[in-house]
Formats: structure tokens, sequence, C-alpha cells
């Protein structure tokens, strides 16, 4: 088809002017402009920069470790009055366990203890010879034990008494005849003097003599017998005051050693008492420290809590605070100490209350499951900027969201590190 000319396209039909008026100036340009802003927007994606970050999730914790409330014992969580995210104050009830077997012990040590004090008090009162006083069944029954044991002690020392007093009695007697008896030998010797003066003057018989001899013998020897009951007496009342006395230093020493084994058994029985009185304080479990209640005990009232299980755990509020965060294995490797770290805690929405700032300071070497199961984490701590504002009502254990920045790339690697990971491992062929 031969070409219109120009001067005639006014008298051509209307189709044949579409088709032959040329194209506008923009129209024939659109290509060669849309290449040149391709070949633009390539070349700014290739120098303009932007932060490669690693995004991990965490809460807020404080320098001081944790506080976990544990029984010293098995027991049985009677009452729970807290709640996670609950602030406490020092001295505050968090919890109140069964306590029924230390306030047993407790019971028992008690009614131990008044016991041995109430014997001591006896024992006491018997050494001062005065009547025990005090209060109670179990002083009651000391006065008892006291009546009947004077009873029985007073009619012992009185049979020693009786019989020392017989034996006085015979030395008396025997006192008694010791001038009789030195002068029934001094009349037989002076009789028997004179029937010798007389038998020797023919006037008397040696008969009288010998009969006179006879009475002074007698005489003598009644009075040796005499001497001889006499200082046998004497030992026997030796022996008998020894006796005596014995029986009264006895019943002082038998007071004195069971007063001696009381008083220590009595300190042992007040130091189990302690412990046993501090057993049951201790089931009413209080915060220490001003805190943030973490975590509590699964189950609530009801559960068995062994010696390892923890009933209650506080954050203090009184140490700094900082993030602790849970860094996933694949992210690790990116990450420095020294790496700037902006922080955006859930309770406080960041485009209001703007986001914090700091550094990550340590990264744990081994990684941990989480308690509620998921991916294994690396443990990380990230610490404030000092001169970073930190929200009013900011607690320990808010959970937050961390934003660390481990350096830069191009926007033009962005686009293009997934196409060439891709292709990486697409093209490529496993060796069988």
């Amino acid at each position: 088809m031969s070409k219109v000319a120009r001067d005639a396209l006014p008298f051509q039909p209307p189709l044949v002017q579409v088709r032959e008026e040329p194209l506008p100036w923009l129209l024939r340009l659109w290509p060669f402009g849309s290449a040149v802003l391709l070949v633009a927007l390539v070349t700014l994606a290739a120098f303009v920069p932007i932060d490669v970050v690693v995004t991990a999730e965490g809460r807020i914790v404080t320098d001081d470790p944790p506080v976990v409330m544990k029984p010293l014992g098995s027991a049985v969580l009677d009452r729970l009055l807290v709640r996670p995210g609950d602030a406490v104050e020092p001295g505050q009830l968090l919890a109140r366990l069964d306590a029924r077997d230390p306030a047993t012990d407790a019971a028992v040590l008690t009614a131990e203890r008044v016991a041995i004090e109430a014997q001591i008090a006896r024992i006491e009162a018997e050494l001062d010879n005065r009547a025990v006083t005090g209060e109670g069944e179990d002083f009651a029954l000391q006065a008892r034990i006291q009546s009947e044991r004077a009873a029985t002690e007073a009619a012992q020392r009185d049979q020693l008494v009786t019989a020392l007093a017989q034996i006085d009695g015979g030395i008396d007697a025997a006192l008694e005849s010791v001038p009789a008896l030195a002068e029934a030998v001094a009349t037989a010797r002076e009789i028997e003097t004179m029937h010798e003066t007389l038998l020797a003057r023919q006037s008397g018989t040696r008969l009288a003599v010998n009969q006179a001899r006879l009475l002074r013998l007698d005489a003598e020897t009644s009075s040796r017998d005499n001497m001889a009951q006499l200082l046998s007496l004497r030992q026997e009342r030796e022996t008998a005051a020894a006796r005596l006395a014995a029986f009264d230093s006895d019943l002082r020493q038998s007071r004195l050693e069971e007063l001696a084994g009381l008083r220590p058994r009595l300190a042992v029985i007040d130091r189990q008492l302690s412990q046993a009185t501090d057993r049951a304080r201790l089931y009413d479990l209080r915060a220490p420290q001003a805190g943030v209640v973490l975590s509590v005990a699964e189950g609530g009232p009801g559960s068995l809590m062994t010696i390892a299980d923890p009933v209650v755990v506080i954050a203090p509020t009184s140490g700094a605070m900082h993030a602790e965060i849970g860094l996933l294995s694949r992210d690790v490797g990116l990450v420095h100490p020294g790496d700037p770290v902006r922080i955006k805690v859930d309770a406080f929405p960041w485009r209001r209350h703007g986001l914090i700032a700091g550094r990550l300071t340590d990264v744990a070497p081994s990684s941990s499951v989480p308690t509620g199961g998921g991916p294994a984490r690396h443990a990380a701590r990230v610490a404030f900027d000092r001169d970073v504002a930190l929200p009013d009502g900011l607690m320990p254990g808010m959970t937050l969201t961390s934003d660390i920045a481990t350096g830069h790339r191009t926007l033009l690697t962005y686009f293009l590190d997934p196409v060439l990971n891709g292709l990486s491992e697409s093209l490529r062929e496993p060796r069988s």
C-alpha cells in the first residue's frame, strides 16, 4: 500500500487518517524513558543503604536475679494470693502452704517443753526447801510428785535419825556407868587388899582372899566391857551419822544430776521448737523485697508441692533493669556484643512512647529450648543507654520486641539475595 502524502490526509477517510498520522513525540520517547528510568532505579538501588536487623523477642528483667520461693519440704498448696504481673511489696503474703505437720511438731515440742520446765521448777524448789509454784497440769503433777517424794524421803530420814538417837542413848548410858564401874573396881581392889592383909596376919582365910579377887576381876571385866561397848557405840554413831549425811548429800546430788540432765534437754527442745516454729512460719510465703511476680505454681490450690517446685517467682524492682532476649541459632552469627538495639515494649506502643535504645552486651554460647516448646534460642542481654528516659510504669516481666542492627546493605542486594539464593539452591543436582 502506497503511503499517503501529508497534504492529502485531510481528504482521506478517518481510518486512513488515524493510520497514516505520525505518532506524537512523547509517545515515541516512552521506551527510551522507561529504559533510562530502569537504569536510574537500578543505579540508585545499588547505592542506597538499608539497615540489616535481627529481630528477637524477650522481656524486661532486673540486674538482681529472680527470687524463687520454694517450700522447705513436701506440702499442699493451700492458697495462692498473687498472679503473674502483680507488683508486690516487702513482707506481702504471696501464698500459704498447708503447715499441719510443722504445726503438730511445734505443739508436741511445746507440751514437752512445759513438762520439762515444770520438772526443773520442782527440782529447784526441792533444792531450796520450798514448795513448787506454777499453773497448769504439769506444775500440779510436779507438786504432787514433790509432796510424795518429800514424804518418802522424810520417812527414810526419820529411820536414820531414830537409829542415831538409839546409839546416842546407848553411849549416854555407857558414859553414866563409867564412874560406878570405876568405883566398883576400886572398892573390889581395896577389899582384896584387906583380905590379903588379914591372910598375912593369920587372921583371914585364903578363900576370902580368892573371893575378893574374883569380885575384883568381875568389876574390872565389867569396866572393860563397858569401855569396849562405849567405843563400839561411838563407831556405830559415826557410821550412822555418816549414813545420815550421805542420805542428805545423795538426795541433793541426785537432784543436781537430774537438773543437769534436764537443762541440756530443754535447750535441745528450745532449738527444735524454734526450728519447727520457723518451718511453720515459712509455710506462709512472703515477699522478701519489692518486685513483680513473674510466674506462679501450676495447678492452683490443692496441688502437691515438692522442695523442687517453685511456688512464686519474683523479679526484684530495686535493681537496674535491662532486656533479656532469645536469639535463634541462625541469627547468633550475625550479632556481636556492642551492636545497637532498638527495643519496642509491648505495653508501650512505640509510635506513641518511642523506642528504647540500648546495646547488646553478651550472648550465651549454648542454646536452650523454652519451657513452652519452640525452637532453641540463645539467651542474650541488652543494656539500656544511660541517657534514655524509660517509660513510666516499666516493670520487670513486660514482653518486648528488639531490633538488633547488625550492619548495612544496599537496596539492590535486598532484592537480589532471594533470587541468588533460589538459583544457588535450584541449579544443582545431588550425586547419587
